[in-house]
């Protein structure tokens, strides 16, 4: 029998790194799952940067009130995350993206970073999203006047389970698919330990202070640490925008990590975890009592850990031990 072979491969995607891990018999195979896998991820950017005014989603906030026939896979992006918008009664709004770009984050972050001396934050409550509309028959999305619409981190959770499905029905043993801390995974792990995402630390990024297990499904970071800046009058801004509002979460909470049965769904749910932490003081904690077949665990900036669920499910490093 030929033994199991993993292959990997990391690049710049997304405005992040992606990294795939694939596991077959066949080394060849795993070579072509790659370069699939890559050149896939690459093809749904292209659909739905914000940041490229050739992309769908450009196309979409560029003609907001009429109908715009999209791909299939733009079509399901707006679904999933009008979907999860509805799920989470708003506090996951795809509609934040005029929001964003008030607080200052209209173009990649490095470049926000470089001039965040010159911005000025404004509030631009969120929309929502009563006024997206699906034509499953023509393929179209049409956004209400006055609403847009960012893919953000639901793209990259939805990106991974996309490509780990796809890699799955090819043939491929196993998948891992990891996009900016948006993870999908399926089929056999690359060893006996099964497929394991590790929790980075908020406070230390080189850190990891736990890890999660699972067999399939996905499971997602979110924080409000890595793409955050200061403003012209000494405001810390981040990307997590409270959709009442329209301005960055104030909140204790530093990252959120979600286990669900997709990365998307995962991903979705780390910013409505952050939305409720923010409404009172035990709004993640009862927003954390709806969740169903999904687990959740929370840092502050006490570097106090919380986690929601079934026990067991996320496994702390020795020197952090679980609560």
């Amino acid at each position: 029998m030929t033994p199991m072979q993993t292959r990997s491969l990391t690049w710049p995607a997304m405005g992040c790194q992606a990294h795939v891990v694939v596991v077959s018999n066949d080394a060849s195979v795993c070579f072509d799952a790659l370069q699939y896998a890559q050149e896939r991820i690459e093809h749904l950017e292209a659909r739905w940067s914000r940041f490229r005014a050739t992309s769908e989603i450009s196309k979409l906030n560029e003609h907001r009130g009429r109908p715009v026939v999209v791909s299939t896979d733009t079509y399901r992006l707006v679904q999933t995350a009008t979907q999860a918008c509805s799920d989470t009664d708003g506090r996951f709004d795809p509609t934040v993206i005029d929001a964003i770009c008030a607080v200052g984050y209209d173009r990649d972050i490095k470049l926000v970073r470089a001039n965040a001396a010159f911005i000025t934050p404004i509030g631009q409550p969120a929309p929502g999203c009563s006024a997206v509309r699906l034509d499953p028959i023509l393929n179209a999305v049409s956004l209400g006047e006055g609403v847009g619409f960012d893919a953000g981190g639901i793209g990259k959770g939805l990106a991974a389970d996309i490509v780990v499905s796809e890699l799955r029905k090819s043939g491929i043993e196993g998948a891992m698919v990891n996009v900016g801390g948006d993870v999908a995974v399926d089929g056999t792990p690359p060893n006996d330990d099964g497929w394991i995402v590790g929790i980075q630390d908020p406070h230390d990024p080189t850190r990891i202070v736990g890890r999660v297990t699972i067999e399939a499904g996905g499971v997602c970071t979110s924080s409000r640490v890595g793409r955050s800046w200061t403003a012209t009058d000494g405001t810390r801004l981040h990307h997590l925008i409270d959709p009442r509002t329209g301005t960055s979460l104030e909140t204790p909470i530093l990252t959120t990590t979600v286990v669900a049965g997709s990365a998307a769904w995962a991903e979705a749910l780390t910013t409505a975890m952050f939305v409720a932490s923010g409404e009172h003081a035990q709004g993640a904690t009862q927003f954390a009592s709806l969740l169903v077949n999904a687990h959740a665990c929370c840092i502050t900036e006490h570097n106090d850990f919380t986690t929601y669920g079934e026990p067991g499910v996320f496994d702390f490093t020795s020197d952090r031990a679980a609560p």
